[in-house]
Order: C-alpha cells, then structure tokens, then sequence
C-alpha cells in the first residue's frame, strides 16, 4: 500500500483527502506543520504528499522531501499562486500541484 504524506493544517480539508485517499487505498499520515511534516518525513518513507502551501510554521514549499509532492493553494492573492497566470510556475518547484477550492464563506 502506497503512503502518502498529507500536510494540511484546516481539519476539514484534511479530514476530506484523508478519507478520499484513505478509500482510494492509500495509507494516509497526516501532519499539520512543516516542523511535524519534516519529522515525520525523517522517521518513515513516503511515496508523495500533498502540501498545502500556507501553514502555521511558514510556507508548504520550503518542505524538504525525497518523494514527489503535489501543492495544494486556496489563496489567489498575488505572489502567493497566481491562479490566474496557472501553475506553471508553481510546476518549477514541484512535480504537481493541484489548485484547492476555497470554503464557502
């Protein structure tokens, strides 16, 4: 079974790809921080996370992990991830990166 490393700090969302990954077959480890993040990386492999970018402890990018990850932004303020130019310069960072839909509010 693959493990997938999900770094999200809103319970919601996590709860969320925890289950839809958890049902897909995956075995899901969740952390909340980069610091919890890197900890957890150094203790076991994974084979991808999915990283928000905005965390408590700083920005999801600055994550050092050997497997490929996949970013995941609600944000569409600019100089964060310009949703409107893409990901494409997202994609020079990371392998894949995922655009997350905002909460209602």
């Amino acid at each position: 079974m693959a493990r997938v490393l999900l770094v999200e700090d809103n319970d919601v969302c996590a709860t969320v790809f925890r289950r839809v990954l958890e049902r897909a077959g995956y075995e899901v480890v969740v952390a909340t921080t980069i610091s919890d993040a890197q900890a957890r990386a150094s203790a076991q492999t994974f084979d991808a996370a999915l990283v928000d970018t905005q965390l408590p402890d700083g920005n999801g990018e600055s994550l050092e992990l050997a497997c490929p990850r996949v970013m995941m932004s609600a944000d569409s303020a600019p100089g964060v991830l310009d949703k409107s130019a893409g990901v494409a310069p997202l994609l020079d960072a990371v392998r894949d990166a995922i655009e997350r839909p905002a909460p209602p509010s």
